[in-house]
């Protein structure tokens, strides 16, 4: 996944030439805002970068898991049907 150096930069990842690289920075990547452009800053514990569609992938998660239990901030139209 092609990176932004700066996010990796913040993130404090450092990678060595014949590493593997989840995320690497890319001289001139096709749609790079879709690449990992965010960064979690070094100083936490879980430090790393991330992209739109990450984000995407964990709302979209915790919104089936707040329909699939019935929560109250569950969509009605999606909610189990226990639950309505």
């Amino acid at each position: 996944m092609p990176a932004d150096p700066d996010a990796l930069a913040a993130a404090g990842v450092h990678q060595e030439a014949g590493d593997f690289a989840n995320s690497t920075a890319v001289a001139h990547p096709h749609l790079s805002f879709l690449g990992d452009v965010f960064a979690i800053p070094a100083s936490w514990l879980v430090s790393n970068v991330f992209s739109v569609g990450d984000v995407i992938l964990v709302v979209a998660a915790l919104l089936a898991l707040h329909c699939l239990c019935g929560s109250r901030l569950a969509l009605a139209r999606f909610a189990a049907p226990h639950a309505r």
